[in-house]
């Protein structure tokens, strides 16, 4: 954390010693801090990654008129305090500095699907110019077909996946992924700088006043506003709309992994169907020998001139190269339902989730993991299948067991279990629905 007023001016060097300094300008301590929750409003209770509904949005009061949306219990609570902040202003509690204009947003939620659709854009960009048609970075090898593409892909993805962000999961708790998505932020004081507010002579009261209807303030980004759904305060807009902490993320918010498989599948498909559109031809050269060449001049051999014959002088060796043209082909329908079909991609699906999340999961454990889902998914269908590989992945961001907080006030952390069992048995015909969502939590079959 670093605070300045100039660029050579004060600089807290730590966050202990910046809020020891702003413990001086008012005893509220209603602060978010990104560091102490980077998912929040992002996950729910049970460790499921989740992003905004937009129909649960409403349109914030500006002041030149813009279009700009929050939760609507947010922009409910955001306006008794918009109320409330007028009324002092009017009386003159609020002094005439830099946060009088507290009560005019500039930007609220951010459309999480629009950020996604770029990033998708990005990395197909990045996967076609930048990998499979550099020869140097795929060490000469081609795409003439889906399988190579998907080998060369698998590459790319084996050293680069935790910054691939295929999946609607990794992209949210992405840095790409901002908490503006959440629906629970607000940003004012677009032309005030951080150390202007900090030192406002209207700080206390504009903190007062942001607890008082259950905000925060961002320590490290003082412009934006956080909803603190664990408040009291908060609370009671959030009762308006039937909501409690224990059903928000249940009611107002999707789960991202109710679209992964499809997502990942569907994207890969369309990728390399669009990479055969718009590099269908593929040349490729092969050498096929050498041919050898003979140089000659004549030379007279008899002084009438009449007659000459050849004479080598040099010999010149040529590679004979042979072109292969290769027309890439776009996937059928008979492909897809035949092989590309569903056995395909739950073998796939657990091992681009390993990727996302850097490779927690070595060689021997996935292996076992994409073995797993494949039997479940012969004895009880693709949802079953997916269920076990969701909960396996589930259980390596947040154990079974460690305290997950949706609150802005508590950290949650992002780790991998190093001993527990996580994966289960391997399956072998039977029914294996029990245990495809337990993740074998009973701790009896090991890695």
């Amino acid at each position: 954390m670093r605070v300045s007023k100039t660029p050579g001016g004060t600089i807290f060097a730590s966050e202990e010693a910046f809020r020891k300094f702003i413990r001086q300008k008012s005893s509220c301590d209603n602060y978010f801090s990104i560091t102490d929750n980077p998912f929040y409003g992002k996950i729910n209770s049970s460790g499921d990654i989740v992003y905004l509904s937009e129909k649960y949005l409403s349109t914030l009061p500006t002041k030149n008129n813009e279009v700009i949306h929050a939760l609507n219990f947010v922009v409910d609570a955001f306006n008794d305090f918009k109320r409330h902040y007028q009324k002092a202003i009017n009386s003159n509690i609020v002094k005439n500095d830099g946060l009088k204009d507290a009560i005019y947003p500039t930007k609220g939620w951010t459309s999480f699907h629009e950020l996604y659709a770029y990033g998708i854009q990005g990395l197909y960009y990045i996967m076609v110019n930048k990998y499979l048609q550099d020869p140097i970075k795929t060490n000469g090898a081609i795409t003439k077909n889906f399988d190579d593409f998907m080998k060369l892909s698998t590459d790319l993805f084996m050293k680069f996946g935790k910054n691939v962000n295929l999946s609607r999961s990794s992209f949210l708790l992405s840095r790409s992924c901002p908490l503006s998505t959440t629906g629970l932020t607000i940003e004012v004081l677009p032309e005030v700088g951080d150390f202007e507010i900090f030192t406002s002579i209207n700080y206390d009261f504009y903190l007062r006043s942001l607890k008082k209807f259950g905000f925060m303030m961002d320590i490290n980004y003082p412009k934006r506003i956080v909803a603190d759904i664990g408040s009291p305060a908060m609370q009671k807009y959030m009762d308006r709309y039937g909501l409690t902490m224990n059903n928000l993320f249940n009611n107002c918010f999707h789960k991202a992994k109710d679209y992964d498989y499809d997502l990942i599948k569907i994207y890969l498909i369309q990728f390399y169907n669009n990479y055969a559109n718009d590099y269908p031809i593929l040349s490729k050269v092969e050498k096929a020998g050498r041919v050898n060449i003979e140089k000659y001049y004549l030379e007279r051999i008899n002084k009438s001139g009449l007659k000459k014959i050849p004479f080598p002088t040099q010999k010149i060796a040529c590679d004979r190269s042979l072109i292969e043209v290769i027309e890439r082909q776009k996937l059928s329908q008979e492909q897809l339902e035949t092989l590309y079909n569903d056995a395909y991609w739950i073998a796939y699906y657990p091992q681009m989730m390993n990727y996302e999340m850097d490779n927690p999961l070595d060689e021997r454990r996935i292996k076992k993991v994409v073995k797993n889902s494949q039997n479940i998914y012969k004895v009880d269908g693709i949802a079953a299948a997916k269920g076990y590989v969701n909960n396996i992945f589930k259980l390596l961001r947040f154990p079974a067991g460690g305290q997950i907080s949706i609150t802005p006030r508590k950290n949650t952390v992002l780790t991998s279990p190093s001993s527990s069992d996580i994966i289960g048995p391997s399956t072998s015909g039977g029914s294996t629905s029990g245990g495809s969502t337990s993740g074998g939590s009973s701790g009896g079959g090991g890695y």
